[in-house]
């Protein structure tokens, strides 16, 4: 009965088929590995350059905190220089301009605008001291050139 394989011969197919599978299994694992080692040396090197990023941005968010400091102090110094100019101002005793006035009446006008011309002759405020009439109808008509002084009470 040679046509029968022995249990030996059985036992050796058995064992090569295992083989086989076990070849196939590293083959995969292998390359299963290979894969994961170029996915984690591209993980590295994204990584590096997010880090090498991180540290160009920290660099330039440096460079403008500095900026913004020394724009600070900038407008810290002009703030000064216009509070100084503010208070130099309110310091200085400003000059009213009194306007000439004449009496009409119990009531008294500023003369605004300075002299005028009126029935075809210059009006000035010595004129209008001199010639009550003249003022009296200037008032009247509403001549906006006087204005009449509020009293103070």
């Amino acid at each position: 009965m040679p046509d029968q394989p022995t249990e030996e011969q059985k036992r050796i197919v058995q064992l090569e088929l295992e083989n086989e599978t076990l070849k196939k299994d590293k083959a995969n694992l292998v390359a299963e590995v290979t894969a994961k080692g170029k996915a984690l040396d591209e993980s590295k090197a994204a990584l590096t350059a997010s880090q090498n990023k991180a540290a160009e941005s920290e660099k330039q968010n440096a460079a403008l905190k500095a900026t913004v400091a020394a724009k600070d102090k900038e407008l810290e110094q002009a703030a000064g220089v216009v509070s100084g100019l503010k208070d130099e101002l309110a310091q200085k005793a400003f000059g009213t301009v009194e306007l000439p006035t004449v009496k009409v009446g119990k009531d008294t006008y500023e003369l605004v605008g300075g002299n005028f011309f009126y029935s075809g002759r210059e009006v000035s405020i010595e004129v209008l001291k001199e010639d009550a009439k003249l003022a009296a109808e200037l008032v009247k008509e509403g001549f906006g050139g006087l204005r009449k002084l509020e009293d103070k009470k």
